[in-house]
């Protein structure tokens, strides 16, 4: 459904929260995946290049020249109180490194 959409929208990214596990192993080279599986960015049009791609836990970031994309999904099945704390503060301190 997603990739109707972005289609219909001429999106070029598209972030998904809980994607499909099989598409996440696929080693597609424009689709970058968080390192718990969680979420993903998809370079849909691939107008763009992605330049930068880093993950840590529950989010995925990729960079293009000029625009920053996270993804982010923090599942409260897997995370403590003090769990998701930690996790938007690591985001927290990415965000910052990047506008510095």
């Amino acid at each position: 459904m997603a990739m109707v959409v972005a289609s219909e929208k001429k999106c070029d990214f598209i972030a998904l929260s809980e994607p499909n596990l099989t598409k996440c192993k696929s080693n597609n080279k424009h689709m970058y995946v968080s390192e718990d599986l969680g979420a993903m960015i998809i370079n849909y049009s691939q107008r763009y290049d992605v330049t930068k791609y880093r993950t840590v836990g529950c989010w995925i970031c990729v960079e293009t020249k000029g625009v920053s994309l996270y993804s982010v999904y923090i599942s409260p099945n897997k995370c403590s109180p003090e769990g998701f704390l930690n996790h938007l503060g690591n985001i927290q301190q990415t965000l910052q490194a990047i506008s510095s």
